[in-house]
């Protein structure tokens, strides 16, 4: 824990901050519009990521976030 008077701030970087509005406008996939014929899509609760097949594997671990099966709902 430090306390202290802040008497001077300067700016090192333009670049703007990681927030989580910047995450969800600029780095989160962004869900697809079409679905291919004939099979079941599978979406992500937590970052968006699909998968299509009829079945989504049991051992299933999503590439992007690293949740299991048990965080994708089936999309109809």
């Amino acid at each position: 824990l430090f306390i202290a008077k802040v008497t001077e701030a300067v700016a090192t970087s333009n670049v703007p901050s990681l927030t989580y509005a910047y995450y969800h406008a600029n780095i989160k996939p962004k869900p697809t519009v079409s679905n291919s014929e004939g099979k079941t899509k599978w979406v992500c609760q937590i970052c968006g990521y699909e998968y299509e097949g009829d079945e989504l594997p049991d051992d299933f671990i999503c590439p992007v976030c690293k949740h299991g099966k048990s965080d994708f709902v089936k999309v109809t």
